[in-house]
């Protein structure tokens, strides 16, 4: 009887054992699909169109997650088809991927996308930093660039490309003072708020200058210094002088150029605010 005992303690022992052994597995497969849920839910390539092989779309990740090492913003690509974008047209995919980074990217994101159904892309930029480095000349540059290899299908030169120029044009930016800098997104408004004023107070004092140099001429009417004795007659002996002015007023720069920084942006449906421009191939 005492026998029979010790072995139903064991018993239990190994029942326990196995019981632990089952909570700890599962806890681990949970965790671990946890992990990945939230690792899929940060990726930066999201290729639901399948144009990328499994390699192209591990290498693309890498170049995302090192733009974002170095710039400090995210950078996304995406690959659509029509049903997946919500339908055919193309405002179907600006508002796709503009609701994507208003979720993904609330603080700021470049990104592309690419809608092979329609053969249509699009730049989408959101975020003050963002904002202030992709101008509208500079989407245009990158657009210039992605169709340029997305008219021949190419799709993985396109993606690269596109990461390539974001890159090279975001550390130009940052070099010259066209981006914010640190981490609370405050503009570097010294850059350009400092020349601006050394410029206007040099031009007041240009002005002043001027000004005094064609003040008021006092009109002389006797001649009669001008003329020497015994020299030839004129009828009328009256100088008249004309006074001339010439107002200069600077001419405001018309930011609508594509020489200018200029940025066109806009509200997205989810309240963000967004700039892009895209195009067909």
């Amino acid at each position: 009887m005492k026998k029979t005992l010790i072995f139903s303690r064991k018993s239990i022992l190994r029942i326990q054992k196995r019981q632990c052994l089952v909570v700890f597995l599962a806890f681990l497969l949970f965790s671990a699909a946890g992990i990945h849920a939230v690792s899929a839910a940060s990726r930066y390539v999201q290729d639901a169109d399948g144009q990328f092989g499994s390699d192209e779309e591990e290498h693309l990740e890498q170049e995302c997650e090192a733009f974002r090492e170095a710039h400090g913003f995210d950078i996304y690509i995406l690959t659509v088809n029509s049903e997946e974008a919500g339908g055919s047209t193309e405002q179907d995919s600006r508002d796709y991927v503009e609701a994507f980074t208003d979720e993904h990217a609330p603080s700021g994101a470049v990104a592309l996308l690419i809608n092979m159904d329609i053969r249509y892309y699009y730049i989408d930029v959101t975020g003050d930093t963002p904002l202030a480095i992709y101008t509208d000349s500079r989407q245009q540059d990158l657009g210039d660039e992605v169709r340029s290899y997305l008219s021949s299908s190419d799709t993985d030169g396109a993606a690269e490309a596109f990461l390539s120029e974001a890159g090279a044009v975001a550390s130009y930016a940052e070099n010259h003072g066209d981006s914010e800098s640190g981490e609370d997104g405050q503009h570097t408004v010294g850059i350009f708020v400092i020349p601006a004023v050394i410029a206007a107070i040099v031009s007041l004092i240009i002005l002043g200058v001027m000004a005094g140099m064609h003040h008021q001429k006092k009109e002389a009417r006797d001649a009669s210094a001008y003329v020497t004795k015994n020299s030839v007659s004129f009828p009328v002996r009256q100088d008249v002088f004309i006074s001339q002015y010439e107002t200069r007023v600077p001419v405001a720069q018309d930011r609508n150029s594509s020489g200018g920084p200029h940025i066109s942006t806009h509200t997205s449906s989810g309240g963000g605010t967004h700039s892009g421009s895209g195009g067909h191939f």
